[in-house]
């Protein structure tokens, strides 16, 4: 979140040293005009009581100094951006350096968890391993669970026939002690199972 954050803030003071760049380009712009139609005015008052040489002299010494003031700013302006962007850069780096090290953390957590590399089966020892097994043993139980419910069911219907008939034998298949599907088929099918 830290290289995310340094990103933003790079890129925003990239864009703030871009719109200083326009801002001071304009500025510039606009004071050379404004200077260039001062110094004309003056020129043209002054005209009258110089001679030429010392206007065409006045105007290359007005023209080297607004091509310096010029010069000055661009190099601030150039500055300022080339500064901006090597901030985006270390941020760009840091946040690769940050996802690269995050992927090698989530390699060393797989394998933790599977005792393998790749896509094969998790090893029966790992933290996977294991709980798929225990999967299968829970699933084992809830099967076993349900068949001791019914197998119950039936050792009480058959105990209340012979508590009442005093016969094991009944017109119901599974509760007479022989033949297909009796008492005794039911319990050996409700057993657990390895």
């Amino acid at each position: 979140m830290d290289a995310d954050k340094l990103l933003v803030d790079a890129q925003e003071l990239l864009t703030d040293a871009q719109k200083i760049k326009v801002d001071a380009d304009k500025t510039l712009t606009d004071n050379q005009a404004a200077t260039e139609l001062k110094k004309a005015l003056d020129i043209v008052n002054t005209t009258t009581n110089r001679s030429a040489a010392q206007t065409t002299s006045e105007n290359t010494a007005i023209k080297q100094r607004i091509l310096l003031e010029k010069q000055a700013l661009d190099t601030v302006s150039s500055t300022s951006l080339k500064d901006a962007q090597e901030l985006l850069t270390d941020a760009q780096k840091l946040k690769t350096d940050q996802e690269k090290a995050l992927l090698l953390q989530k390699t060393t957590t797989e394998f933790s968890q599977t005792l393998v590399t790749g896509n094969t089966t998790p090893n029966a020892n790992s933290v996977l391993g294991k709980q798929i097994t225990l999967y299968g043993e829970q699933a084992k139980g809830f099967k076993w669970n349900a068949d001791q419910k019914y197998l119950k069911t039936i050792l009480d219907a058959w105990a209340i026939n012979i508590s009442t008939a005093g016969v094991a034998s009944t017109q119901v298949t599974a509760l007479n002690a022989t033949g297909t599907g009796n008492i005794n088929t039911q319990i050996t099918n409700a057993e657990p199972t390895g």
